[in-house]
């Protein structure tokens, strides 16, 4: 746009120097006004490009606390500080392959309560098939 007024203004320069001094007037207004506008779109642009980044920034801001947050996030079991395979050992050491539903009975007539606490978790967490 700034070509168009400057171009508008020669326009005016010429028709000034052939002794029409109105139409120049005219032309002259029409330049000004063109680059008004060209100012007033460059700010709007301005404006644009400011608020997509402002957007962008804070998209980029969440999607790293997201991040953060999917890192820091443990599973439910992870956080109240189990440790994995416990149960298991005790059932292998008590004669079991493993972990199963006559383990986990037999453990919660134990006297030692953390043995009871591993079992009645391993109950908890397990579906049986009932009989």
């Amino acid at each position: 746009m700034q070509k168009v007024a400057s171009y508008l203004s020669k326009i005016a320069s010429e028709l000034e120097a052939k002794n029409r001094p109105e139409e120049a007037g005219a032309v002259e207004v029409l330049a000004s006004d063109i680059a008004i506008m060209d100012k007033s779109a460059q700010d709007m642009i301005a404006a644009e490009e400011a608020f997509i980044q402002t957007a962008l920034t804070e998209y980029k801001e969440a999607d790293r606390q997201i991040e953060a947050a999917a890192k820091k996030k443990k599973k439910w079991v992870q956080s109240i500080g189990l440790k994995k395979g416990r149960f298991t050992e005790y059932c292998k050491r008590e004669g079991f392959k493993g972990p199963c539903q006559a383990c986990a009975e037999k453990a919660l007539s134990s006297p030692d309560k953390s043995v009871r606490g591993m079992a009645g978790f391993y109950k908890a967490t397990q579906k049986f098939k009932k009989k």
